[in-house]
């Protein structure tokens, strides 16, 4: 069964262009953009251990290449996901 993974990305004192840089680098490692600015997603179908092992390698690959200066993250694994809308009318 796929995981699905949030990493959430502070961004710290980077400039805008680190910060586009890494989010483009994100991407090619197949992070999707969430809702909120500094969220991506993910699917992943190994064990949640090596699932931290692969986010932090996937974090630091895309920091060094648009070099940035020092971030936090945090990663949370969702075992479930539940989706809703509704209509105010």
């Amino acid at each position: 069964m796929a995981n699905k993974v949030l990493l959430l990305v502070k961004y710290g004192s980077n400039a805008g262009t680190e910060i586009t840089e890494f989010k483009n680098e994100l991407k090619k490692r197949g992070w999707k953009k969430g809702v909120l600015d500094g969220v991506f997603q993910k699917r992943f179908l190994e064990m949640p251990s090596e699932i931290e092992k692969m986010a932090r390698k996937d974090v630091g690959d895309a920091a060094s290449i648009a070099d940035f200066g020092r971030t936090c993250c945090e990663v949370a694994i969702i075992s479930e996901e539940i989706n809703f809308c509704w209509d105010w009318d």
